[in-house]
């Protein structure tokens, strides 16, 4: 079930579910998607997560059941509505993923909030400033005008290819129709959208993230046609405890593309993490 509460900004409404159930020694995983992504697009990988702690998922401002807020407003004030979801979860300490946009927002919020994170998982993403390697351009021009596409199915469609492989798309065809239609099912107005991409734009943590103390992990694929895989190696090197893993032949979306091992990644990670130490002695 769907709930709110109010995000950083008085009026601004952030929607968001929990899933799956508190489990002793176990910390809650907050989970926050890109750039027009709703909490729906994480599909199975936050059902299987569930399985093991709770999950919180939920639609940044903007998009989905979020409200879409028409004025100026930073990735940091999205980070600050992150912050209002677990205070309405009553979570005080919890691990966060963040995907692409979601993975700048986390970041963000791992420096806004440190004590309030046991471990960061980023996500086909980057850290900002005049040094990340750009989109593709191919998809940048994707979201202008396109009048030789009838119908919104084929909209989308045009602007999801980039998300995964041609040959993933091959492959899967009922995966990737699945895509589309939960796209199409999901409320995106171009507006909300517009407005996350000014906010991307002013994005740079590239001089702050060597403060995060937390256990970073990292994931991209190699074959990212939304934000170059070399982004991924660009923030392990900035930031001391952290680890990248590269998942080969894999698109943006790699949760999609390789949902179980995608939940085996961070299970195996927010799980290694929550670990007592092992004695020596």
């Amino acid at each position: 079930m769907t709930q709110f509460t109010e995000g950083s900004t008085p009026g601004v409404a952030i929607a968001y579910r929990v899933l799956g159930k508190d489990v002793s020694g176990r910390y809650p995983l907050l989970m926050i998607q890109g750039l027009s992504g709703t909490k729906e697009d994480w599909q199975e990988l936050a059902t299987t997560l569930s399985n093991e702690r709770l999950i919180i998922v939920m639609d940044n401002r903007c998009i989905g059941e979020s409200t879409i807020y028409e004025e100026k407003f930073t990735l940091r004030d999205m980070a600050a509505d992150a912050l209002k979801v677990l205070d309405a979860c009553n979570v005080q300490v919890c691990h966060v993923v963040g995907i692409s946009m979601g993975g700048m927002i986390t970041q963000e919020l791992a420096l806004l909030a440190p004590s309030r994170f046991a471990s960061v998982t980023l996500g086909c993403t980057h850290h900002g400033g005049p040094n990340q390697l750009p989109a593709n351009p191919e998809f940048r021009d994707a979201f202008r005008a396109q009048p030789n596409l009838k119908g919104k199915r084929a909209i989308v469609e045009n602007l999801t290819r980039f998300n995964v492989t041609p040959e993933w798309r091959a492959r899967h065809p009922n995966e990737w129709n699945r895509m589309i239609d939960i796209s199409l099912a999901c409320r995106r107005p171009q507006k909300g959208i517009f407005r996350q991409i000014l906010a991307i734009m002013s994005f740079d943590v590239a001089d702050r993230i060597s403060s995060i103390k937390v256990p970073v992990l990292i994931i991209h694929g190699d074959k990212d046609d939304v934000l170059d895989v070399g982004n991924g190696a660009m923030i392990r090197d900035k930031i001391p405890n952290s680890q990248l893993h590269i998942m080969p032949g894999v698109g943006h979306v790699f949760w999609v593309m390789e949902p179980e091992h995608s939940a085996k990644l961070i299970s195996g990670f927010v799980r290694g993490v929550e670990m007592p130490p092992t004695s020596h002695l």
